[in-house]
C-alpha cells in the first residue's frame, strides 16, 4: 500500500512519528511524508536509511504557523491550508491509508479525502482538548476569545469521528475516549506508547570516562519542556527544602523554557539560595542525551497530575529507564502504573515538594536500591517498551487495513 504520514511539524524532530514509520516501512509499504519546514531553504532529506521512504515538506515561518494554528477555531485559514495540501498529497501519491498526527488534523484530512478510497487513522499524541485547557498561550483573557480552548472538548467527538482508526498513548486514554463517546468502536483503537527505538538509542556513544557535569556527588536529570505544568518549580523548591536539611543534590534541566513563562521560570532557576544547584542547558543534541542520562544519579518526570497528563507517558521516561538509571515520576496514573509495575523508581504526590524531597532522599540513602531499580527499569524496556515489540500493534493495524480493502475491492468487482 501506499502510506501517507501527515505532521504538522518538522518530521526528524519527532521521536514518535520517526519510531512509528520504521516500523511501519518494514511491512515493505511505500512511506510517504507530508511534513512542514520552517526555513525556506531547509532541505528535507531522507537521513532514517529507509529506501521505501518519501519526504515531502511544505515551508511555512514558524511564526505564521504557530499564529494560523492558534486562530483556527475563530478563522480556519489552518485548517484550509492543511485540506488543500492533504488533497493534493493524495492525489500525487496515490494514497491508499492516510496516518495524521493529533487530534486536529483529523476533519481537515477527512475533508481532502472526500469520496477518494482513502483509509484515516488518527494519531493522538496527546489529550489535546485537556492540553490546550492547560497552554498559558491560550488562556489569557485576550487570547481566550480568539484561539477558543475550551471548544475543543465540544469538538473533540466531531473530529473522532471523522477518522476510521484512532491510535493512543496508553490504554487508560483509549478508556477514556470510548466511555465518553459510546460510538466508537473499541476494535478501531490500537495503543502504541512513546517507547524508544532501542537498537538506535544504543548505537549513540557513551564515553564512560566522561565526568558528570555536576558539582555534587547526587544529580539529578529532567529533559523536555521546561514550564511549569511539567513540574519544574516544584523540583525547585524540593532542591531548597533538601539543601536547608544539608543535603547537596546538582539539577541538571536540559531544554526550553515555555516562552509564555520565560521570565517566572528563569527567576525560580536563578534564586541565589540554589543556583549553585542548578545546570540549565536550554539545548542539547538528541545524540547527546544517552552521556547526559549515564552522567547522571536519578532521573525525573514530574508533571503536574491532570487529565491531559494522564493520557500516557512521555519519550523521557522510557529513555532514562533503557540508561539504567532510577526514575522520580509524579503520580499521573499511566507513569506511576509503569513505575509500580516494575519497581524501577519512586513515586511523589504531584505539586509537592516535600513529597518530593522525600523521594530524592530514599535514592540517596539507599544507592543499592536504586541499582536495582535502575536495572529493572532496563530490562522492562528490553523486554516490553521497545518500537521491536510495540511496533508490531502497528503492523497489525496495517495488516488489517490491507485485508479490508483488498476485501472491499473484490466486493467491488464482484
Amino acid at each position: 500500500m501506499n502510506i501517507g504520514v501527515v505532521v504538522d511539524n518538522i518530521f526528524y524532530n519527532d521521536e514518535r512519528v520517526k519510531n512509528e514509520v520504521k516500523a511501519i516501512s518494514k511491512e515493505g509499504h511505500n512511506i510517504f511524508v507530508l511534513c512542514l519546514r520552517f526555513s525556506k531553504y531547509e532541505k528535507t532529506q531522507n537521513n532514517l536509511n529507509i529506501s521505501n521512504l518519501q519526504v515531502v515538506s511544505k515551508w511555512i515561518p514558524r511564526k505564521i504557523k504557530d499564529f494560523l494554528f492558534g486562530i483556527q477555531l475563530s478563522i480556519p485559514v489552518y485548517q484550509k491550508i492543511w485540506s488543500f495540501w492533504i488533497e493534493d498529497f493524495i492525489h500525487k501519491k496515490n494514497i491508499d491509508v492516510l496516518h495524521v498526527h493529533d487530534l486536529y488534523l483529523s476533519l481537515p484530512a477527512k475533508q481532502a479525502i472526500g469520496n477518494n478510497n482513502t483509509t484515516l487513522i488518527t494519531d493522538l499524541h496527546e489529550n489535546y482538548p485537556a492540553a490546550i485547557m492547560d497552554y498559558k498561550w491560550a488562556n489569557s483573557f485576550l487570547k481566550r476569545i480568539i484561539v477558543k480552548p475550551w471548544k475543543w472538548k465540544q469538538l473533540e467527538k466531531k473530529y473522532l469521528n471523522a477518522t476510521d482508526y484512532i491510535i493512543t498513548l496508553s490504554d487508560g486514554f483509549k478508556q477514556n475516549l470510548l466511555s465518553k463517546y459510546e460510538n466508537l468502536n473499541p476494535d478501531n483503537f490500537v495503543v502504541y506508547p512513546n517507547v524508544p527505538d532501542v537498537e538506535y538509542l544504543e548505537s549513540l556513544p557513551i564515553n564512560s570516562n566522561t565526568k558528570p557535569n555536576s558539582r555534587n556527588d547526587n544529580t539529578l536529570l529532567y529533559f523536555g519542556g521546561v514550564s511549569k505544568r511539567r513540574g519544574i518549580i516544584t523540583v525547585l523548591k524540593a532542591i531548597k527544602i533538601l539543601k536547608n536539611e544539608g543535603i547537596e543534590i546538582t539539577f541538571h534541566i536540559v531544554g526550553p523554557i515555555d516562552n509564555a513563562e520565560k521570565k517566572e521560570v528563569l527567576r525560580s532557576i536563578q534564586d541565589r539560595t540554589i543556583e549553585k544547584n542548578i545546570i540549565y542547558n536550554s539545548w542539547k543534541d538528541f545524540s547527546d542525551i544517552p552521556q547526559l542520562i549515564s552522567n547522571s544519579t536519578m532521573c525525573i518526570s514530574p508533571i503536574i497530575k491532570n487529565e491531559q497528563h494522564d493520557s500516557g507517558i512521555a519519550n523521557k521516561v522510557f529513555q532514562y529507564m533503557l540508561f539504567k538509571k532510577p526514575v522520580i515520576v509524579s503520580d499521573c496514573i499511566p507513569q506511576r502504573e509503569l513505575i509500580e509495575t516494575n519497581h524501577c523508581g519512586v513515586i511523589f504526590h504531584s505539586n509537592d515538594e516535600f513529597d518530593l524531597a522525600k523521594a530524592i532522599k530514599i535514592l540517596i540513602n539507599d544507592p543499592e536500591q536504586a541499582k536495582l531499580m535502575g536495572y529493572n527499569g532496563y530490562l522492562t524496556i528490553k523486554n516490553e517498551y521497545n518500537l521491536a515489540i510495540q511496533g508490531e500493534k502497528l503492523k497489525e493495524l496495517y495488516r488489517k487495513i490491507e485485508l479490508k480493502r483488498a476485501k472491499n475491492q473484490k466486493t467491488k468487482n464482484d
